[in-house]
């Protein structure tokens, strides 16, 4: 039930970066959820909050999805060998997918990408904040379970 607390969050987050804020919040925290969990729930959300972003700004459904599945499917390759939820890795691997992403839109701005970077630093620790409330919930009820 606490799972569902991402996925507001990146309904809100979808809501602001579609009207008022113009950089990749969904993206963001896209990633740094899949960083911090150990199951592959990521991957769920990054094909959701891309169907979102799509059905918002009205462009072809699935492209985002996708875009957004590309992008999360490392960090999981990555997390197999390394610590993937340390920021060394994080910000330049956010800042570079990023930065490919805008090349499909052909607006690469400074601004835009230190705006991003500042997200990841304020967004890191709530993402990990409610990835240890829904861990506690999932051991909780694999203690009742046993």
């Amino acid at each position: 039930m606490k799972s569902i607390i991402i996925y507001l969050l990146i309904i809100i987050l979808a809501l602001l970066e579609t009207t008022i804020i113009p950089f990749n919040l969904t993206l963001v925290t896209v990633i740094l959820w899949s960083s911090v969990r150990s199951d592959y729930q990521g991957l769920s959300v990054a094909f959701l909050a891309g169907l979102l972003i799509d059905f918002l700004l009205g462009q072809n459904l699935g492209f985002s999805s996708l875009l957004y599945l590309l992008a999360v499917i490392p960090v999981y390759l990555y997390k197999k060998r390394f610590h993937a939820e340390k920021w060394q890795f994080l910000l330049p691997y956010i800042l570079i997918i990023i930065t490919f992403i805008d090349l499909f839109s052909y607006t690469i701005l400074l601004s835009r990408l230190l705006l991003n970077a500042i997200a990841i630093v304020i967004f890191l620790p709530l993402i990990r904040f409610i990835a240890s409330l829904t861990e506690d919930q999932r051991r909780l009820s694999l203690d009742t379970n046993i």
